[in-house]
């Protein structure tokens, strides 16, 4: 029975040492450089306003002396674009709000009315279009927290209350944290996609299993928060697509490929011949702010 455990042990020790031996010097291989996809995002806030994010996928195997600085971020963001949304025979041009970020606040917002994205990026040629329909406002009924003190480690929960709408329907939860996007119940677009947005975390969920229609989503948020933070939450009713979308990023993320591939290409997408994915939905909102 010891011998049989001991060879257990070793024996994968000892082929993975054999192999490491038995490996080749490295051949030096030059690999042509690959021109970036397109990869978008998209948000819409309370007062009518449509982002659209606009970045680059970029070669893992591309090497640069300068790190994440100016030229890296040249190369990510789309900052000669030209961007459209056409919805019911009309098109809109939309503007730069900052470097990788277009909006338009004048393009009207209608619940079920299909928009169509056509993005021309001047600097490498590439165009990419994509549709999607506005999805009907959730209602986010409240939000509190759960808080439990256990050997002196505290425990938070969020609890996010809300009321499940006919049909098969699907949601997305965010929660931030100091989200400097929001101030009281005004919304600064330009700053949600941003390193100060504050995002701890995308929840997307599914009513298949809700008991009823007065739902309680339980979100841990252990390791998060501390104390006078301000927790914000939204709720959004979003599309099947983009809730299989969200979950094979969440896969992803867990199995440690989402920091490695910021955007795989097996990822389901709606955007032709490009990456992310096009949404329109409306996100409803609370703050709160996270006591001892």
């Amino acid at each position: 029975m010891k011998n049989t455990i001991l060879k257990k042990i070793y024996l994968p020790i000892f082929v993975v040492l054999v192999l490491g031996a038995c490996q080749p010097d490295p051949l030096p291989i030059k690999l042509p450089p690959s021109e970036g996809q397109i990869v978008v995002a998209s948000q819409i806030v309370p007062n009518s306003t449509m982002i659209v994010a606009l970045s680059r996928s970029f070669n893992a195997l591309t090497q640069t002396d300068s790190g994440v600085g100016n030229d890296l971020l040249d190369q990510i963001l789309v900052s000669r674009g030209f961007v459209t949304v056409s919805y019911n025979g009309k098109t809109d041009t939309l503007v730069r709000v900052s470097p990788g970020f277009y909006g338009t606040f004048t393009t009207p917002l209608i619940d079920n009315v299909t928009y169509s994205l056509k993005v021309y990026d001047s600097t490498t040629g590439r165009t990419v279009e994509a549709h999607t329909q506005l999805q009907p406002r959730a209602k986010l009924d409240s939000i509190y927290i759960l808080t439990e003190i256990d050997a002196g480690d505290t425990n938070r929960t969020l609890v996010v209350n809300f009321t499940d709408k006919p049909g098969e329907t699907y949601y997305m939860v965010n929660v931030y944290r100091n989200a400097d996007f929001v101030v009281g119940s005004i919304v600064d677009p330009s700053q949600i996609f941003t390193k100060n947005s504050g995002v701890q975390g995308t929840f997307p969920i599914s009513d298949k299993l809700f008991k009823n229609p007065l739902h309680s989503e339980k979100i841990n948020l252990t390791g998060w928060f501390g104390a006078n933070d301000t927790l914000t939450a939204t709720l959004s009713a979003i599309s099947a697509d983009y809730y299989t979308y969200l979950v094979q990023k969440q896969r992803a993320a867990r199995n440690g490929l989402g920091a490695f591939f910021g955007e795989p290409v097996n990822y389901t997408t709606n955007v032709r011949n490009g990456l992310g994915f096009f949404t329109a939905h409306w996100p409803d909102f609370r703050q709160i702010i996270i006591k001892e």
